[in-house]
């Protein structure tokens, strides 16, 4: 697992392809969050806070506080495809 200082901004990034290897975009983008305090929000590309940095690869940015946190992107349309991670932040004092 991964682990950042608190008040870092951590880009949380997918990446999505077709069956033959292609970037491609899916039709529709989610972004599942599971903070700290056991909070989930959720994003959409077009408008819902996750942004295109370019074909088949989006993105959302985060500042953190301390504790663990849980992600999950996923994709529809066209591609149907889903990839995940995790990751603490520790107090910046530590």
């Amino acid at each position: 697992m991964t682990t950042y200082k608190e008040g870092n901004t951590v880009r949380l990034e997918a990446t999505f392809k077709t069956a033959a290897g292609v970037l491609t975009d899916p039709g529709t983008i989610t972004l599942e969050t599971l903070d700290q305090a056991n909070v989930t929000n959720t994003y959409t590309y077009a408008g819902g806070g996750v942004t295109r940095l370019s074909v088949g690869i989006f993105y959302r940015d985060i500042v953190t506080i301390p504790g663990t946190y849980k992600y999950w992107f996923s994709g529809a349309t066209g591609v149907t495809a889903a990839d995940g991670a995790e990751f603490s932040v520790t107090p910046a004092l530590v």
